[in-house]
């Protein structure tokens, strides 16, 4: 993470990078005791102009005693990462989609990291905001905006659980961030091969945004949330 906070100041010498603390959970039995934080890392290319946010959640666990300072750094590098610096930057080459991997279904999926940073290639000042509709200590729903000179160019959502099935299965809030970003990113065209097909379809869709309302019971609780979803007015390509 130093080394992309050094290549953001260099880039932007009047750059800030702002930390918060969102909420933190004490332990029940123990209530002086903080067992999960929950840190927000906002990346600014001057005073007023945001980039990106991120969240990271961490609980207390023997293995990592410095978990507050672990989720500050792990928020600021996934911010930095959604403004561009990041070793998919690097490594994205003249067509990202070569970059696509085969999953086990046999179909073939681009990976986030190379999403952002294609769309960062081709919109410099794109602003990527997140909001969470939902976080609870095993769950979390998590709402990504996409942004390009102050227009809403798509938003996408993501739901993640935590599993103690892989390691990953930890890090559900940052699972569904990077989820929710990728499906917005998809919705406007970066996963789409490079050629006419994706010029036919961006630069001939229309998009008009559409927000429906879902609840959901649980426990006895009702909550309620934004789904949106992109649709075309005219669209001659739609993405297979």
């Amino acid at each position: 993470v130093k080394f992309r906070i050094s290549e953001f100041y260099q880039q932007y010498p009047k750059g800030k990078i702002r930390t918060s603390l969102m909420r933190f959970d004490r332990q029940n039995n123990n209530p002086g005791f903080v067992e999960s934080v929950l840190i927000k890392a906002e990346v600014y290319r001057d005073d007023a102009t945001l980039l990106a946010e991120a969240y990271s959640q961490r609980r207390c666990e023997p293995q990592e005693p410095s978990f507050f300072e672990c989720a500050e750094t792990v928020a600021i590098g996934r911010a930095l990462s959604d403004a561009g610096y990041s070793v998919y930057s690097e490594d994205l080459g003249d067509d990202p989609c070569k970059r696509k991997i085969m999953l086990d279904d046999g179909s073939f999926y681009l990976k986030a990291g190379f999403r952002i940073a294609w769309a960062r290639r081709e919109m410099p000042q794109m602003l990527i905001r997140k909001e969470i509709l939902l976080m609870t200590p095993y769950q979390a729903i998590v709402k990504a905006t996409i942004e390009n000179e102050g227009e809403v160019l798509a938003t996408a959502h993501a739901m993640r659980v935590w599993s103690d099935a892989h390691a990953a299965g930890h890090f559900f809030l940052e699972s569904a961030e990077t989820a929710a970003v990728a499906r917005a990113l998809s919705m406007i065209g970066y996963d789409l091969p490079m050629g006419r097909t994706r010029q036919l379809f961006r630069s001939s869709c229309k998009c008009r945004l559409l927000y429906t309302t879902v609840r959901s019971r649980s426990n006895a609780r009702i909550w309620n949330r934004t789904v949106s979803t992109i649709l075309p007015d005219r669209c001659d390509v739609m993405p297979g």
